[in-house]
């Protein structure tokens, strides 16, 4: 049988883990770069991978530092209306280093000028304790696949209408 305390405190480092998550995701749908900052260690990296960096598929580009990360994840903001995210299937490791290894499945809807976006992907995040607190120190995150949604027509009033 496992024991408690182990469970426990693993258990509360998933929880701390999912939070920081969670409020990176929120940082984004809000745009708030300012959000993004207090969830991210000052040596952070974001790591871009696939065929959205030169070279294509199998490559990647790490960009280091936390204004570095922000200014790129901020510029992303005037691309879209607004924004959410849906993050499951978090599974948690604590590395010998003491850093927390996390990888999830993410949903997410972009609203847009032309229409709406629906993506689905994998985040990769690693942090590491700094002042009592988790943040983050890499972030990848592969989009599998987006698709671009049209516009809703506008929603037609019944208000005045008779019933019959």
């Amino acid at each position: 049988m496992p024991d408690l305390p182990d469970d426990r405190g693993l258990a509360e480092i998933g929880w701390r883990a999912g939070t920081v998550l969670h409020r990176y995701c929120r940082a984004i749908d809000q745009g708030d770069a300012g959000a993004l900052r207090e969830v991210l260690a000052a040596d952070a990296a974001l790591v871009v991978a696939g065929g959205s960096v030169e070279g294509g598929p199998g490559s990647e580009q790490v960009f280091s530092g936390r204004d570095t990360v922000v200014g790129i994840l901020a510029s992303l903001f005037d691309q879209r209306q607004w924004a959410r995210h849906l993050v499951s299937n978090l599974l948690v490791d604590v590395e010998p280093d003491g850093s927390v290894d996390v990888r999830s499945s993410f949903q997410y809807w972009l609203g847009r000028a032309d229409g709406t976006a629906h993506g689905v992907g994998d985040y990769h995040v690693t942090l590491r304790e700094t002042d009592g607190r988790l943040a983050i120190t890499t972030l990848s995150a592969t989009i599998l696949e987006e698709i671009a949604l049209p516009a809703a027509a506008p929603a037609v009033s019944t208000a005045g209408a008779a019933t019959i």
